[in-house]
């Protein structure tokens, strides 16, 4: 409000007034609720609006110290009036330097009532001027006849004093039933715009009007050249809207620099059962069809525009193909695998927005674009995500949320992903336990996820208890028998003798003995096979009948018969040897 405030006065004290008047005194600044009246009756010294100690209020005063001082709020109208009488004197309206630098722009509400300062030419400085307060905008009201007049003397002249400045940046709002005259180099001077309704009349016999964009929709030819609106056009000449939809509308303007309060329009719509249209151009649809909604402009009624809308009823769809994928069967600690992929296609007539759901905890879903217009499609990669071990499930029902733009609609699309990973596995024997070493059953195992099973396809999962066989407590002699030269024993695996026994000694015939050569023999032990040393069995002695003859006759021809044999059985040998 302060702030308002603030631009408010400064907007005044834009507008220097120097005018003649009286000395008579009498000049009065009275407030009267929201409306502050300045009322200049006589010779008066010059009005100021300054900003008070504290920097937080505005007051409007006459500088010459007279008591009449007021508070100027933020939505006060200030009313500047002669009461119909001709001021004939030097006046000005000044404004403080620290009112020159506004933060913001402000709107002055100003009303001139019968405000009149005389053309004389012993009076030259009774200039509007608002050129250093291009932050402030004016609505001016003009109520019966009112006058702003700059002398003609030659400081006039060189100077180039005008009875209105507006400068750039700034806008006048002239309007109201009554008039006024602006003489001076010239009438209204600068570059800021000024609007002038029907009603605002210039006076005949106001100075040329220069460097100012002016705009009169009357028949009111002396405010200027009188631009006019020569078409209207819709931004969007078709539309598609979806049941329950809200549009707004909107129209550009030829030419583009017509004032904002010239850009007025009615609105229809022919077919109210699909849409309706409001005052401001909001168009709502309600249900499927078409409709041409008009735009007809309040300045020249034959200049119109249109625009068709289309209602459809909002269809949010997708289709997934396939909605069914098997990646390659893998081991576990297997390396990356290369992608498989489906498509997402939006079979809706809405626009949608695919989510991705982030980490998944056993796949990688990758989506190439996340925005789909309607018939536009999504390639989705999927592979296994790294180091997944064969306990993970092996069938997934995945999806992919799909929203539309705001947010209103969600669903999803399904499908699904059937993997196998199977484990490493590694076939171990049974092995009996010993005294000194645990056995185990037969198992599988597999080294990557350290889990022991029952068969090769790891359907059964074992505990290390499962597959232990426990160390035997007693002694476990080796099959093996060890010995000595007396007995025989078997070893433990800890290196303790066991079941030692003396040999048990057997004679072993390892050749016999004839009459013409030693044999050989030994002993060895029944049980653990411990042999002695060889020994030999000594030349068979041949015995001879006693027949009671001793001579050497007998004795040789004794000989010759035993020789007479042997050669018999040899060549009888030789024989059959041959025919074999």
């Amino acid at each position: 409000m302060r702030k308002l405030f603030t631009l408010f006065i400064s907007v005044l004290m834009v507008f220097g007034l120097m005018m003649p008047v009286s000395a008579d005194g009498g000049n009065t600044i009275v407030k009267n609720g929201n409306q502050i009246t300045i009322t200049i009756s006589s010779d008066a010294p010059d009005l100021e609006f300054v900003l008070n100690d504290s920097g937080e209020d505005v007051v409007a005063r006459f500088a010459t110290g007279e008591p009449n001082e007021t508070v100027v709020d933020a939505d006060d109208e200030v009313i500047f009036t002669t009461n119909g009488n001709i001021m004939d004197g030097d006046f000005s309206v000044n404004f403080n330097d620290n009112l020159r630098n506004l933060p913001e722009p402000v709107t002055l509400n100003i009303t001139l009532n019968n405000f009149k300062i005389l053309n004389n030419d012993d009076y030259y400085f009774s200039t509007w001027n608002h050129s250093n307060f291009n932050q402030i905008n004016v609505n001016m009201t003009l109520i019966g006849e009112n006058e702003i007049s700059v002398g003609s003397t030659w400081q006039d002249i060189w100077q180039g004093r005008n009875a209105l400045n507006v400068p750039v940046g700034s806008t006048y709002k002239i309007g109201g039933n009554g008039s006024i005259k602006l003489t001076g180099t010239y009438a209204i001077a600068s570059g800021g715009t000024v609007y002038v309704t029907d009603e605002a009349k210039l006076t005949e016999g106001s100075s040329p009007i220069s460097n100012v964009t002016l705009y009169n929709h009357s028949n009111n030819d002396s405010w200027g050249k009188k631009i006019e609106l020569n078409s209207i056009a819709f931004v969007d000449a078709n539309k598609e809207l979806n049941v329950g939809d809200d549009y707004q509308s909107q129209i550009n303007y030829e030419p583009s620099d017509i004032p904002d309060d010239e850009k007025t329009v009615t609105y229809s719509s022919s077919n109210e059962e699909v849409a309706t249209v409001d005052t401001n151009g909001l168009v709502s649809a309600i249900k499927e069809g078409k409709t041409t909604i008009t735009a007809t402009s309040t300045i020249d009624p034959n200049i119109k525009t249109s625009c068709e809308i289309t209602v459809v009823n909002k269809v949010y769809s997708v289709s997934v193909t396939p909605d069914k994928i098997t990646l390659p069967s893998v081991k576990e600690g297997y390396d990356p695998q290369d992608s498989e992929y489906i498509t997402i296609k939006n079979a809706g007539n809405q626009t949608i927005l695919l989510e991705d759901h982030g980490e998944n905890p056993w796949l990688v879903i990758t989506l190439d674009k996340n925005t789909l217009k309607p018939n536009e499609e999504a390639k989705v990669s999927i592979k296994l995500k790294d180091g997944l071990s064969a306990e993970t499930r092996s069938t997934l029902k995945g999806f992919i949320t799909y929203t539309n733009e705001d947010g209103t609609y969600r669903d999803y699309a399904h499908f699904e992903v059937t993997y196998e990973i199977r484990h490493d596995m590694k076939h171990v024997e049974a092995k009996e336990a010993t005294h000194l070493e645990e056995g185990n059953i037969e198992y599988w195992y597999c080294e990557y996820c350290d889990k022991y099973y029952e068969g090769a396809l790891g359907t059964n999962e074992l505990s290390l208890e499962d597959i232990t066989i426990p160390k035997i407590s007693d002694h476990t002699p080796t099959d093996t028998w060890y010995h000595d030269e007396n007995n025989h024993y078997h070893i433990c695996e800890c290196g303790e003798v066991l079941d030692k026994e003396v040999h048990d000694f057997k004679w072993v015939i390892d050749k016999e003995a004839t009459t013409t050569s030693e044999g050989l023999k030994h002993e060895e032990c029944a049980v653990c096979g411990y042999q002695k040393d060889g020994v030999i069995i000594p030349v068979l002695e041949i015995e001879v009948p006693d027949t009671g003859v001793r001579s050497n006759a007998s004795i040789f021809t004794a000989i010759a018969l035993l020789s007479l044999s042997a050669l018999t059985g040899t060549v009888i040998y030789q024989r059959k040897k041959k025919e074999n």
